[in-house]
């Protein structure tokens, strides 16, 4: 299975303000139980479509403010040096499950996610075992597994490598609510990672607030 190039293929979502219109990723799963996604195939996300490849992404000077190089901060003189590259229009999380129950996601091949690419939001009882979650490792925003607002989530013998966070755990506060979701629990509880192989460019493992 491959995702499709052109973002007009991608349902729109357009939130409440403050956010601004999002293109939902190819699979979004709400408020459904006991499901299960597992076998020898590959889904690619076809996220390279979605970024300029050849192109350093710049921050400007609001984001390096408070970095100790400043402007300095992953400044690439030519080339796209460490990444990440430029991204363009694209869809979001490649994979969304919200406020389900019982999910298990085991032995695929995942790859070329071009945001997020496994989002796991207000779940509980979520196993995740035996996949292969291969981002571009240049890509930003390019998340392996998001764990937002769950209790009683495994993840087990996985090898994930990710341009951003490989895997993040965090809750969301009540105080807006996130495009295209729910209404979350403020905590995650009961998460246990084990035996797991994880490449970042960013985190391996991030515990903490998600913006």
């Amino acid at each position: 299975m491959r995702g499709s190039t052109n973002l007009g293929d991608y349902e729109t979502y357009v939130p409440d303000k403050p956010f601004n219109p999002v293109h939902k990723g190819m699979m979004f799963t709400e408020d459904a139980e006991n499901i299960t996604i597992s076998g020898d195939g590959q889904i690619d996300g076809n996220g390279d479509f979605f970024f300029d490849l050849q192109s350093a992404k710049k921050l400007d000077a609001a984001s390096t403010q408070f970095t100790r190089q400043k402007e300095g901060f992953r400044k690439v003189a030519n080339g796209i040096g460490d990444g990440p590259v430029v991204p363009l229009d694209r869809p979001y999380q490649m994979f969304v499950f919200s406020n389900c129950k019982r999910i298990t996601v085991k032995d695929i091949f995942v790859t070329k996610a071009p945001f997020w690419c496994m989002h796991f939001a207000d779940c509980d009882a979520v196993n995740i075992s035996g996949i292969r979650l291969w981002n571009n490792l240049l890509a930003p925003n390019a998340d392996g597994i998001d764990i937002t607002s769950c209790t009683n989530v495994t993840i087990s013998n996985c090898d994930v490598r990710a341009g951003d966070d490989a895997i993040a755990i965090a809750g969301y506060d009540h105080h807006f609510e996130i495009p295209g979701y729910k209404k979350l629990r403020h905590v995650s509880e009961n998460i246990l990672v084990s035996n797991c192989n994880l490449q970042s460019y960013s985190s391996g493992i991030r515990i903490g607030y998600l913006d």
